[in-house]
């Protein structure tokens, strides 16, 4: 009867001992998988990132979420306001920015990650011979010279090079609106964004033209400067192998059929 005491307690002791490294084992996986869950930041500036349904959508997003899959990390993806977007970069390790410009002004202030694709901007107008830009040479006719989207490279340009006479709206399409009515003399843009703006709103691709190119910063998955150096270089050996392979153009090609 003591031996049988004695074996009864010794596999109840031994069950004791597996259930806590069972639990154990159960709390690292749950953490584990807690520092995988990422969150894609992207501002609405399509065809790069936007939210489409109840989707988040774009070359920049989609390049990044294949990305995230092949290192089985899930992602939630999120369209915020861009000044919004850098302010939580700033604060959440955890948070990557997806499409954001690389520029002297940012360069140490986030980890700069992998390129993902390379931008063209300058002025966008009016084709002269469909409309007569003549018209602008009165002030009165329009609201500034210039129309950008607030807080963005183009705007951060134009203060350098001391240029005043712009106005800097929330979104592309403002500025989009604002050049088709006369309101403003030039876009300064993206040229690819604009295309695909200019195609959703059913405007003669004619009608606006390319001005002036200012400059090609390149696009980057960027993140905080408490972000994981671990994972940050998952990221960068993935999506730099994907780059060498040419899988990026798959993505491109979704939206834009000339990039």
């Amino acid at each position: 009867m003591g031996r049988s005491k004695s074996t009864l307690k010794n596999a109840l002791l031994s069950w004791t001992v597996i259930s806590a490294l069972l639990l154990l084992w159960s709390n690292g996986s749950v953490s584990q998988e807690q520092q995988k869950q990422i969150v894609l930041l992207g501002a609405d500036v399509p065809p790069f990132s936007w939210q489409q349904d109840s989707d988040v959508v774009g070359i920049n997003m989609n390049i990044v979420e294949h990305a995230a899959e092949r290192l089985g990390i899930k992602v939630n993806k999120q369209i915020v306001p861009l000044k919004r977007a850098l302010t939580v970069l700033d604060h959440q390790a955890h948070h990557y920015f997806v499409g954001l410009a690389r520029t002297p002004e940012r360069e140490e202030l986030y980890q700069w990650v992998a390129p993902l694709i390379s931008t063209r901007i300058g002025l966008l107008k009016l084709n002269d011979s469909t409309s007569s830009n003549a018209d602008f040479d009165d002030e009165q006719h329009y609201r500034a010279k210039i129309c950008v989207h607030y807080d963005t490279p183009m705007q951060a340009w134009l203060l350098e090079n001391n240029e005043a006479d712009f106005i800097a709206v929330t979104n592309e399409q403002a500025c989009l609106k604002l050049l088709s009515n006369k309101l403003v003399k030039y876009w300064f843009t993206e040229f690819h964004l604009a295309r695909y703006l200019i195609k959703q709103a059913n405007i003669p691709t004619h009608q606006i033209v390319e001005d002036k190119l200012i400059m090609q910063p390149k696009l980057y998955l960027a993140t905080s400067l408490n972000a994981d150096s671990k994972t940050i270089e998952q990221w960068r050996k993935e999506l730099n192998s994907m780059a060498s392979k040419g899988q990026f153009r798959k993505f491109v090609q979704r939206y834009v059929d000339d990039y």
